[in-house]
């Protein structure tokens, strides 16, 4: 068979951007005639908008061009060496078991030497521990639990941690709607999609916090690696927390990458498309200093050094990542505690200069446990085991530079003492430590309080904290704004590399780069990180946490809000209850609004619009992702589904229906967590859910009495079919419906577990039709299903 090749061109769906004004309200405390005096200027301020799309700036780069990856599979292994020999491809694909690699000697060697000599593969197996990964199968699916085939990850590093999780910058020839991208993936729009998702795409914009996957029976997930980062950690909302598994890592291997990765990552959830923008990134800059540095004859630094072709190579040079070991920046940070020492500047150049080269001395790992050849277990202080750091190259040549200058201007010793002190904190950043961060980023700030590069960074750690959403909107706002505001300095600052500078006098435009970061994406930053402020400047400014410490719901709230009485246990009782259906939801939150005319501003300066599916609630709630957001006053009245089919709706006010509000919008969410950003589920399966979350609190029919009813329901021709469940209206026809939705999902569970039910929803997430997820996962499509329900309920004759 001849070798497969294929040519990834990933794209980005453009949201509408919003662009919110700091608001001078201080939220503390409101009393209900302060929220109402202050409404108007909430609404204004929240709906204020920037013109959609960020145009890209005169002279931009073009979209991410196509790269060339061979799928090294078990038919096209054989012709492995030849394609590395003839330098054709920019990556390599691995779709082969650590069998099959052990078996092909000749492949395995020549795939060995060509990542060391710069290349760049991809595994998602057990082929990884050739490369030092310690990996274990993904779960499958069974009755009562859904597997890891079908997957989400959430960043395992905070705001700046990893090249490889810094937002993407958009240009408008990349801004694609929100409508193509589904109609390409046959997929309907969800709530986040069609009503534009400014918030998502805004944090997206910041920085990659999650993707959806999808792996084959037989596919690993990775545990550890020696040398290299996590990146995306598995976020398994069907099993409790147990070893930490990752979906994404990096490590360095030679003066190449190895990067674990899944078979597919979903571009149009979540934000997949940022992340393959990224990865497509590191294969086009790596490829082309290799293939560079092939035809010159030049070792990679010394391309780099070279003068004539630097502003060409400067996209290639400030995406090309080298890494450096965490003991030597430790070390040498550390011999800064008291006071610059002079003799550190030899060694910090040479600790530049073999970053660059690369590691020549590759350990040996014994594939058949990913550790090192003599089987040790624990490796990781060992001589080429060390973890590392990972920096952009022309940082690492700009600081080598300095350390070089800093011998004998002394001017220049300060600046170089900064950058090592920032580099110790991106370190920390890189250990998911903000709180160690902060601390180096202090001993930075004051060695060069005014140094580009220092802002910047000033600015990430500072993002990093506002991720913890345990903490008050209030707080993350300002640390939203503080980061914003950092990066408009740093974008006017003078950088402390002159490698930076020198490139800025060559090529006589505005800085491309900045400590690796290109400068298009840090003005992106920086109005996302506005607009982030913006909004968090209105909302519930104080904070509860209901339920375990391992997984709380967030309760956003005003000071003395009545609704706390119902909606802080009920969060409890739905924290706790968290597996009752099978899978929880992620990082949870509710926002309590105080008025309608203030929830529903916000509503729009968010731009969620209207909902998608017919919601009755939707004045007084409804829900965002995995927010759930809900008008506080207890005098609103509030229509609910009659407690029996063909009985009066109920007819009640928001304090007394409260938990029953709540525990319906917690369904949904519950919902979202599965299919976020994919297929929506079916109607009745959503329906279904949302009856049985609220059974804990409402009487339930006795199961004879509802099966009477539905029996009746039968005789009459008023059960209904699948596609009958959508844009059901009225109180009396919502009943029946919500009836016999909720014994569809009762038999669901009863008669294939909890399992299926979970990874029905996940297929329908990623793409698949109902009844392509219903077969898989029951054996049925969905008209067999109801025919299937309808026998075990009322009996074979209906």
């Amino acid at each position: 068979m001849m070798p497969f090749w294929f040519s990834l061109h990933v794209q980005r769906r453009a949201d509408q951007c919003f662009v919110g004004t700091a608001l001078g309200l201080s939220l503390c405390a409101l009393s209900a005639p302060c929220v109402l005096a202050q409404q108007t200027a909430v609404r204004q301020a929240l709906l204020q908008q920037a013109p959609p799309g960020l145009a890209a700036r005169p002279g931009a780069r073009s979209a991410l061009p196509g790269a060339n990856i061979f799928a090294a599979t078990l038919d096209s292994l054989p012709t492995l060496p030849g394609v590395l020999a003839s330098n054709r491809a920019d990556a390599i694909s691995l779709d082969v078991s650590l069998a099959e690699m052990q078996a092909e000697g000749a492949a395995s060697a020549a795939l060995l030497q060509w990542v060391r000599d710069g290349g760049v593969v991809f595994v998602h197996n057990d082929a990884a521990r050739i490369f030092g990964y310690r990996t274990i199968v993904a779960r499958q699916s069974t009755p009562r639990v859904a597997g890891q085939l079908f997957g989400r990850a959430r960043a395992a590093l905070p705001f700046g941690g990893h090249p490889l999780l810094w937002g993407a910058a958009l240009s408008s020839t990349q801004a694609n709607s929100a409508q193509a991208n589904a109609a390409r993936f046959n997929a309907p729009l969800n709530a986040a999609q069609a009503n534009g998702a400014s918030a998502a795409r805004h944090q997206s914009t910041l920085s990659v916090r999650r993707i959806f996957y999808r792996l084959r029976p037989g596919d690993h997930l990775v545990v550890q690696h020696p040398t290299g980062v996590p990146l995306l950690r598995v976020t398994d909302l069907t099993s409790p927390a147990g070893v930490p598994l990752f979906a994404v890592a990096l490590a360095p291997f030679g003066r190449g990458w190895a990067v674990f990765t899944p078979d597919l990552i979903e571009p149009n959830r979540g934000d997949g498309a940022a992340f393959l923008r990224n990865l497509m990134r590191l294969v086009s800059s790596a490829s082309a200093l290799r293939r560079s540095a092939l035809e010159t004859a030049q070792s990679p630094n010394e391309l780099l050094d070279a003068a004539p072709p630097l502003p060409a190579l400067l996209p290639q040079a400030e995406a090309a990542f080298c890494s450096v070991p965490a003991s030597a920046v430790e070390q040498l940070a550390d011999g800064l505690r008291d006071g610059f020492n002079p003799e550190l500047l030899p060694a910090l150049s040479r600790l530049c200069e073999q970053a660059l080269n690369g590691d020549p001395t590759v350990p040996e790992f014994n594939a058949a446990n990913g550790v090192d050849a003599n089987g040790a277990e624990n490796v990781a202080d060992r001589e080429g085991f060390a973890p590392r750091l990972v920096v952009a190259r022309s940082e690492a040549a700009g600081l080598g530079a300095l350390a070089n200058i800093g011998a004998t201007n002394e001017a220049a010793r300060p600046a170089a003492m900064a950058m090592l002190l920032v580099w110790r904190a991106r370190l920390e950043l890189q250990r998911d430590n903000v709180v160690r961060a902060r601390a180096w980023m202090e001993t930075a700030t004051r060695t060069a309080p005014q140094g580009a590069e220092v802002l910047l960074w000033n600015g990430a750690v500072a993002a990093g904290a506002a991720e913890n959403i345990t903490l008050s909107s209030r707080v993350r706002g300002e640390m939203y704004a503080q980061a914003a505001a950092l990066w408009a300095q740093a974008i006017a600052a003078r950088p402390l590399l002159p490698r930076a500078q020198d490139i800025a006098a060559r090529s006589q435009s505005t800085l491309d780069a900045l400590s690796g970061v290109p400068m298009e994406l840090v003005r992106e930053w920086t109005n996302s990180a506005r607009w982030v402020a913006a909004m968090m400047a209105v909302e519930p400014p104080l904070v509860t946490l209901a339920g375990n410490r391992s997984n709380p719901i967030v309760v956003r709230h005003f000071a003395n809000d009545p609704a706390l009485f119902f909606a802080v246990p009920t969060a409890t009782n739905l924290a706790n209850n968290a597996g009752i259906f099978g899978w929880r939801a992620d990082e949870e939150e509710i926002l309590i609004f105080p008025t309608p005319d203030y929830y529903q501003a916000y509503r729009r300066g968010v731009g969620l619009g209207e909902s998608v599916r017919p919601n009755p609630l939707q004045r007084f709630g409804d829900i965002t992702g995995n927010r759930i957001l809900m008008v506080s006053r207890n005098t609103l009245p509030v229509t609910l589904p009659s407690l029996t089919p063909g009985g009066l709706p109920r007819t009640t006010q928001l304090a007394t229906s409260g938990p029953v509000v709540l525990g319906r919008l917690h369904a949904q969410v519950l919902v979202n967590a599965l299919t976020e950003d994919g297929t929506m589920a079916p109607e009745w399966m959503t329906m279904g859910l949302i009856a049985l979350s609220s059974q804990t609190t409402i009487v339930e029919l006795p199961p004879a009495t509802t099966t009477e009813l539905l029996r009746r329901l039968a005789i009459a021709g008023a059960l209904r079919a699948a596609r009958q469940f959508d844009n059901v209206t009225g109180a009396e026809a919502q009943g029946y419906a919500e009836l016999q939705a909720q014994r569809l999902m009762t038999f669901f569970y009863a008669r294939f577990g909890a399992g299926s039910v979970v990874e029905t929803l996940l297929r329908l997430g990623s793409g698949e039709t109902i009844d392509e997820a219903l077969l898989a996962t029951t054996g049925l499509d969905e008209e067999q299903f109801f025919v299937a329900w309808r026998r075990a309920e009322l009996g074979p004759r209906f």
